[in-house]
């Protein structure tokens, strides 16, 4: 699920997916008027994930469709329309065998609205031009780790623009880091990804706090059965990492 914005304020979205059938539904709710406003087709296929843009007039969902093949559709959100706008397959699995661990895990979009990360079990994470999917992934982005039938891989993304940070994409892997990835550098440029916190364990989730405000900078959320450690890298953005377990 993910509320509207702005124009969409009062509009929760929602999709479904069923593991018997792998379909789904993705509808839109007026919360004031109680009321549905519109089903969108997404050809029923089962929802990965789903979100809006910070103006709150596009909606994009990350969906499952036959032979495990995803894609990201894009509808209009402002005007409630059925149709997506814009459709296109997203990238196949990266080391992945069993089809019940391929999965979109994160969509989310810069505060400009122009790029949008799609975080996937897979480790990686693929960066597209929210305007023109078609065109295909601008960046790809891995964490490091084996991808396995235990492992989740990327499980959060998430856009900053502003300080302590600066600009650029964070994401949590199974390689337990938080990365922060810089989207003027290449992919491949070993200087990209630099490590916020490191853990010793896959990364659940992450939440950034505003440390002027004298919040965490990073609290890390990991699954594990021993000890855990969590650490911040010496860095003049970080000074420090909470970690938490389950």
């Amino acid at each position: 699920m993910a509320w509207g914005a702005s124009s969409s304020s009062d509009i929760l979205f929602a999709s479904s997916a069923c593991l018997e059938t792998a379909n789904g539904l993705h509808k839109a709710f007026d919360v004031e008027r109680h009321e549905m406003v519109v089903e969108f087709d997404a050809a029923k296929e089962a929802c990965s994930t789903l979100a809006v843009d910070p103006a709150g007039e596009r909606l994009f969902i990350a969906t499952e469709g036959s032979e495990c093949v995803y894609a990201l559709r894009q509808f209009d959100a402002r005007r409630r329309e059925r149709k997506a706008v814009q459709k296109v397959e997203l990238e196949p699995f990266v080391d992945i065998s069993d089809k019940s661990a391929m999965d979109i895990n994160s969509l989310s979009l810069s505060s400009d609205g122009i790029y949008i990360a799609a975080g996937r079990s897979d480790n990686w994470v693929d960066v597209y031009d929210s305007r023109m999917l078609t065109k295909g992934p601008l960046y790809n982005f891995a964490h490091e780790g084996d991808v396995g039938n235990d492992t989740f891989g990327v499980v959060k993304t998430q856009w900053i623009d502003g300080a302590p940070y600066g600009v650029g994409l964070v994401s949590g892997g199974i390689d337990g880091c938080v990365r922060l990835w810089d989207v003027r550098r290449s992919s491949d440029d070993p200087l990209n990804g630099t490590i916020l916190a490191q853990c010793d364990y896959d990364v659940g989730t992450f939440a950034l706090g505003d440390m002027y405000k004298g919040d965490v900078p990073i609290i890390v959320l990991v699954f594990f059965h021993t000890d855990v450690t969590c650490s911040s890298l010496p860095s003049p953005l970080l000074t420090g990492a909470s970690v938490l377990g389950q």
